[in-house]
């Protein structure tokens, strides 16, 4: 079973706060220049840094805490923690190491340091039957009586996928589809009906196939603009809340609507206390959680963009959510345009 890294930038130390006087923090940064010097000329030594936490009996992580803030490991110098990175993985024979959003997106760009994990999104779309319980849940129905619809976008592989998800536990399910890719997601709606007997319906006019449904879940990319989206046909449908998979624009598509654009996890206390709370000021919850499950299932180099396809394909993941429950986490709540979403915001009656 792999183990990995997870890297936590330093909190940087603000010197300008109002009640630090003007000569305290001349002195910091006096302090801050020799330092820098010094380090320059002193051989590092990347074990410091390094915590080695044995989470489970079969896996291990490596905490490494560089002493650079955020801003150190960004811009101009993210060349200086691909460095530290690729150094520290050498040293202990890590395959698999996470960076903070941040420089991950700066450094991801280069090769050697594009590997490990996705952001939390592969966990947040494995937990969708998941999701759907709680909202349920939360208004005291059964999934059972849910009326969905899904959008599907260009993948449509995604309806596949999602449905193949919900089978067994919903009635009934209608695609929204566009006329440019009717007939993928027409082969998609074959396809599930042999496959698992679950009638999908099949429409291209927005208002009628989203009015009336209690979840809409959404895969179709939005542009930053709400001129031509569903939710300006909606009218029953201005309390569906809409579990979003296709981006930002999302948000004012369904300006109406609750959108639910991730999951908050409630990690173990077993994981907490090895990690510490101040993992979470670099990493968010899903993303820890779905780095733990990869790990112990033995899926490494999960990497981004369409692995999404081949991973649910292969069968590889399709006990995430198994897993998820198995292993003590829960969904402890929804991430919506704003932040956390209230009990209320879940309320479909």
């Amino acid at each position: 079973m792999p183990d990995f890294a997870l890297v936590a930038y330093a909190k940087k130390q603000k010197d300008t706060d109002s009640h630090i006087s003007f000569s305290r923090r001349f002195i910091n940064k006096i302090r801050a220049v020799i330092k820098k010097l010094s380090d320059k000329f002193k051989k590092r030594d990347v074990g410091e840094w390094v915590e080695k936490i044995q989470l489970y009996d079969d896996l291990c992580v490596y905490l490494v805490k560089p002493p650079y803030g955020i801003d150190e490991l960004s811009g101009r110098n993210s060349g200086k923690m691909k460095e530290l990175v690729l150094e520290i993985c050498a040293k202990y024979g890590i395959e698999n190491c996470a960076l903070p959003s941040r420089p991950y997106e700066e450094a991801r760009r280069t090769e050697e340091v594009s590997r490990g994990f996705y952001r939390g999104g592969l966990l947040y779309r494995s937990l969708l039957n998941n999701m759907l319980e709680k909202i349920c849940a939360a208004n005291g129905m059964s999934l059972f009586n849910l009326d969905i619809a899904v959008i599907p976008g260009k993948k449509a592989y995604e309806l596949y996928n999602a449905v193949k998800q919900l089978s067994g536990n919903v009635k009934y399910v209608t695609a929204v589809a566009d006329e440019e890719n009717r007939n993928q997601v027409e082969a998609e709606i074959d396809r599930i009906y042999d496959e698992y007997g679950l009638a999908v319906g099949l429409t291209t006019e927005s208002g009628s196939g989203l009015n009336g449904a209690h979840i809409i879940i959404n895969f179709k990319e939005y542009a930053d603009s709400a001129a031509g989206s569903p939710g300006l046909s909606l009218k029953k449908s201005a309390r569906a809340k809409v579990v979003n998979y296709g981006g930002p624009g999302a948000a004012k598509a369904f300006g109406g609507n609750i959108v639910i654009n991730g999951v908050e996890v409630a990690l173990p206390r077993k994981i907490l206390a090895g990690l510490g709370n101040d993992i979470l000021v670099n990493y968010g919850t899903c993303e820890i959680a779905e780095m733990i499950l990869l790990s112990r299932l033995n899926i490494v180099g999960a990497g981004d963009g369409d692995g999404d396809m081949g991973l649910f394909g292969s069968g590889k993941i399709e006990n995430l959510a198994y897993a998820f429950l198995e292993h003590g986490f829960k969904i402890s709540g929804f991430t919506g345009r704003h932040g956390i979403l209230r009990k209320e915001d879940l309320a479909i009656f």
